[in-house]
């Protein structure tokens, strides 16, 4: 099966995938592909930047410090702007699924 999941007002960030059986199951949970393209443009931002650090003459930070800012800035959007969202949402979206479903998680490590 395939579930786009889509809550009202945050949209469909993620996309269940998985295989049930009558006694086991497998759901993967990734990200939609509109937002993979839309947190790889968000990614770039701090590396345009930089580069624009770089070539500007008249810049009042140096080159390695513009480095360290570009690369702290591509943390925060990793972690905070797409990371915590999407583990919160794939959450709900898999509490959701096990409710229709009416079963119970085990992980399958």
């Amino acid at each position: 099966f395939k579930i786009i999941s889509a809550a009202i007002g945050k949209g469909a960030l993620c996309v269940l995938n998985g295989e049930i059986n009558s006694k086991t199951g497998v759901v993967q949970v990734e990200l939609h592909k509109v937002f993979k393209v839309f947190a790889t443009i968000f990614y770039l931002t701090p590396l345009i930047g930089a580069i624009g650090f770089i070539f500007n003459e008249k810049s009042l930070i140096s080159i390695p410090l513009s480095i360290v800012i570009a690369a702290l800035q591509f943390l925060v959007i990793r972690f905070v702007f797409i990371g915590i969202p999407f583990k919160i949402l794939s959450r709900e979206s898999l509490n959701r699924l096990r409710d229709v479903l009416d079963i119970d998680w085990t992980n399958g490590n």
